[in-house]
């Protein structure tokens, strides 16, 4: 595993080096008041006494790097797990052991400049109290999640009433905490509180050896051994413990005895073990641990019970190594240890790790970022993205569809949209890592709901009213992947819906332009742990005096300002947050909320306003836009205006004349065709009757000639065309064309040809066409496109 301790080649290189390696640990120390300073004058021996608390050199091979955290854009594989701290952890609460009994054995002056940091003088406070505890229960119980909680019974032996109680969490488990609660004799809520602000998240560590189980455990059991004993060398990276305050609701007075629960959840407690594994095969899991839990106090009965998970077993070599441990089996599948020998303060006893099978998927929310957009009365927006994380072991081998099917329970080839209708055979889903489906519980008054991937649509998506009708408790929505999300695989989804605002104000805070929002802030996934989380309210535009309160320790508030619909001129204040982990909390306990309260000082709501101001300007655009038309303004000088409008309407007159005398020549041409066809009814080789059908043919080409001359000289007559003479070509050949189409049309007639005069009627019919086209698309330039 990643928490190892180096080896020293020789104690003659560290005895040399002990002035670089204090100045080292001094600069390196996140609490550097904590320590001696030198230029006060103090005794060398409590700089020599400080120094042996402070540890060993450091060494180099343990380190944090900032570049591999997990962002929310992309993301390396594989990802940074608590678990690799574990260690580390236990190093450092060693080493804080060594600090505060240095700290214990100097007289009260001369450690009160030393006691400048705020862990410090809670530890300090804590065992000087005069608390003891009598009993310390601890019961895991693991899932997807672990779940644990601790009761403790304190009993007073100081000289003064205790008001507050202190307890650590080891960096690796503070790191990973999804939620955390504490809860009286009588089950009454207590106020945690954390001495510093919350820890950042972990980093990667070295990966340790992947092979056989065995040689895994034993490995990892000697390095956490080492570590608690504080022996070896110091680790570089600041695993410090983080210090929680319970404030009692009572003071406890002298020689008396309370109980104490304390609740919380590990979002990501374990590492897959192997690292990679096949799409058959059930992947195993490494949770580490001390026996006993550590306190800032003097225990005198420890006890840890371990739940593992519904069918599931430690097998014959699990139970073996757990025997060695002094573990006896209960029922259940449960294991349990207990001491009755006395605990010193920040002691770990007897840290050990566990080997079980797991066939859930380890999915966690990497990153959570929320959009809320709350106006003064109506409907709130909620626009949230999520990028899921897939923490089980890497998939080993080619991707296999069929065994992807057969894992789910359904028929190859048959799609999970099908697995829903109850015509379709499908057996038990067999337990495996792979996550196929996520399920989110919504507010129940959620509608517009719209659900997304980063492609911009998913393979499924159900949603559904739970509750009774009218009375609904909540909407309960069920998201597949398009594609399975495998071991170290990611998975983005977008979620939005819109909801009452009503839902989210406090009716109670209404008063006097004093409105209060209470939103929760859990993530909603049922079982799903969430990381780097941030919530940005925007508020009525308008909103001052914005103060908030909420039980979770944020690690970044900024007020700011949002743009939104409606807000062309205006903006929305905003208040946004950010902090570091999540998860929901269990049924019996209460989930967290944000409480935001902001003033309201105008009688209207301004969004009525703004929505008036874009009518306002829509209704202007219309006006100004029907003028310009009506009125036909144009961006140019008058000079210009006045030839352009009269070329205009010359040119209107000009068009209507043409189309007028193409319509005269087209219609006289068909006169003359249907007075040929009466004449070719009767005796059509007659002499009279040839001579009547000459002097009408004479007569109409004398005809044709006079159209194509006026239609000619109107063309040539056109104001200001530089394109004359091209069209006065282009309607000379479309003329000839219907003439020789027309004397076609009579000699195949007088000639008794019927296919040519059917294709005669045919070439009449398109070079009229062909005129009238003319006539009708004429602009005064150049008609050569007609040609073809």
């Amino acid at each position: 595993m990643g928490c190892q301790c180096a080896d020293s080649d020789s104690r003659s290189d560290e005895a040399s080096e002990a002035h670089r390696s204090a100045a080292t640990v001094l600069g390196r120390n996140p609490y550097p008041h904590a320590f001696l300073d030198c230029h006060r004058g103090l005794p060398l021996l409590l700089l020599l006494l400080l120094l042996f608390a402070l540890g060993l050199p450091v060494s180099g091979k343990y380190s944090f790097d900032d570049i591999e955290i997990a962002g929310t854009a992309d993301v390396s594989l594989p990802l940074p797990r608590p678990f690799d701290a574990t260690a580390c952890s236990f190093h450092h609460l060693a080493q804080q052991q060594k600090l505060l009994l240095a700290l214990q054995q100097l007289q009260h002056a001369k450690s009160r400049p030393l006691i400048q940091d705020a862990q410090v003088e809670a530890l300090i406070k804590a065992s000087l109290s005069g608390l003891i505890t009598e009993e310390a229960e601890r019961f895991i119980k693991f899932g997807r999640q672990a779940e644990i909680s601790v009761k403790l019974k304190f009993t007073n032996r100081g000289k003064s009433p205790v008001s507050s109680v202190f307890i650590l969490l080891p960096y690796s488990e503070a790191t990973q905490l999804g939620w955390i609660t504490a809860s009286g004799q009588k089950g009454k809520q207590l106020e945690v509180q954390s001495v510093l602000p919350p820890l950042p998240s972990i980093s990667t560590l070295r990966w340790e050896d992947w092979g056989l189980r065995p040689l895994l455990l034993e490995q990892t059991e000697h390095h956490l051994k080492s570590a608690s004993d504080g022996g070896g060398n110091s680790f570089v990276s600041p695993c410090w413990p983080h210090i929680f305050r319970l404030q009692l609701q009572e003071a406890l007075p002298v020689s008396e005895s309370t109980t104490l629960t304390v609740s919380y959840v590990l979002g990501r407690p374990y590492r897959p073990v192997p690292r990679t594994l096949d799409l058959e095969s059930i992947q195993s899991v490494l949770f580490a641990t001390s026996s006993n839990w550590p306190l800032p106090y003097k225990t005198l009965r420890s006890t840890l019970s371990l739940q593992l998970p519904p069918q599931t077993t430690l097998g014959e070599e699990g139970e073996r190594h757990m025997s060695q441990k002094s573990f006896r089996k209960l029922p259940g599948e449960m294991w349990k240890w207990e001491s009755t020998d006395p605990i010193d303060p920040l002691e770990i006893m007897q840290p050990f790790a566990v080997i079980f099978p797991l066939p859930q998927h380890l999915g966690y929310v990497l990153t959570m970022e929320r959009l809320l957009v709350v106006p003064l009365s109506g409907t709130a927006v909620c626009k949230d993205l999520y990028k899921v994380h897939n923490d089980a072991a890497l998939q080993e081998g080619a991707f296999n569809p069929v065994t992807i099917a057969l894992l789910q329970g359904l028929p190859p080839g048959i799609s999970r949209l099908a697995a829903k209708g109850r015509d379709v055979p499908r057996s038990e889903r067999v337990p495996t890592h792979v996550l196929f489906d996520l399920h989110a519980t919504l507010p129940p008054d959620v509608f517009n709901l719209d659900v997304g991937d980063s492609a911009g649509n998913l393979t499924s998506t159900f949603a559904s009213r739970y509750g009774p009708q009218g009375a609904r408790l909540s909407t309960h929505l069920e998201v597949w992947p398009r594609f399975p999300v495998l071991g170290g695989w990611n998975f983005d989804l977008k979620v939005s819906y819109d909801m009452p605002v009503s839902s989210l104000i406090l009716q109670h805070g209404v008063n006097g332009g004093k409105i209060s929002l209470n939103i929760p802030l859990g993530p909603p996934f049922q079982d799903l742990y969430a990381e780097y989380i941030s919530l940005t309210v925007a508020l009525p535009t308008g909103a001052i005096n914005i103060r908030y309160s909420s039980t979770v320790e944020f690690e970044y508030v900024e007020e700011t300002t949002v743009k939104w619909w409606l807000d062309v001129v205006t903006s929305r204040p905003a208040l946004r947050l950010k902090w570091h982990s999540a998860s929901l909390p269990p049924t019996e306990h209460k989930g967290h909320y944000l409480t935001v309260t902001f003033d309201y000082p105008y009688s209207v709501d301004l969004e009525h306003l703004k929505k008036a101001f874009i009518l306002f300007l829509l209704l202007l655009i219309a006006t100004i836009s029907t003028v310009l038309y009506h009125w036909k303004l144009r961006f140019s000088n008058t000079t210009e205006e006045v030839p352009a409008a009269a070329q205009y309407v010359a040119f209107g007159r000009l068009k209507n004349e043409l189309m007028h005398k193409t319509e005269a020549a087209i219609c006289e041409g068909r006169v003359y065709m249907e007075s040929m066809s009466a004449a070719r009814r009767g005796n059509p080789e007659s002499s009279e009757k040839q001579k009547r059908a000459h002097e009408q043919e004479e007569r109409w080409l004398e005809s044709m000639r006079q159209h194509e001359a006026d239609l000619i000289a109107s063309l040539e007559a056109a104001p200001g065309t530089n394109g004359a003479n091209s069209s006065v070509g282009v309607f000379k050949k479309a003329l000839e064309r219907h003439r020789e189409a027309v004397l076609a049309f009579t000699t195949a007639l007088l000639n008794n040809w019927k296919e040519k005069t059917e294709e005669a009627i045919q070439e009449v019919e398109a070079s009229t066409e062909h005129l009238r086209g003319l006539a009708r698309e004429w602009k005064g330039s150049s008609l050569k496109q007609h040609e073809a």
